[in-house]
């Protein structure tokens, strides 16, 4: 929250996101990425990112395939085929590319809730 004050503060100030950088001890990107995930130069408010942040980190999260019955499905199917996880992603990728539903990565099938929801 500390930083995010000090952000905000830099902002309204004027400083560049260089300038906010150097005296947080961060990189420029990390500064501009927190700023574009939060609203932008004019908008951006420490209270408000730091609530966004606090319910993008929130426990528990509701599994992957819990959420999308059709990927769900399709993973499913490959699995018992004894498709391997890498396998999956790329035919999802190939049939699927377009529909952001239908994505996963190799590293979601590691999280214990996709397995035990498997």
């Amino acid at each position: 929250m500390g930083e995010r004050e000090e952000i905000s503060r830099g902002l309204h100030a004027g400083e560049s996101y260089r300038t906010i950088a150097g005296l947080l001890g961060r990189a420029v990107s990390t500064i501009s990425r927190e700023v574009k995930n939060n609203g932008r130069r004019d908008v951006y408010r420490a209270i408000a990112a730091q609530e966004r942040a606090r319910h993008r980190a929130r426990r528990p999260k509701q599994c992957l395939l819990d959420c999308r019955p059709a990927l769900r499905k399709t993973v499913l199917t490959l699995l018992m085929q004894e498709w391997s996880p890498e396998q999956i992603v790329g035919y999802l990728r190939r049939h699927h590319g377009d529909d952001p539903g239908m994505a996963i990565s190799p590293e979601d099938f590691k999280s214990s809730e996709t397995v035990v929801t498997l």
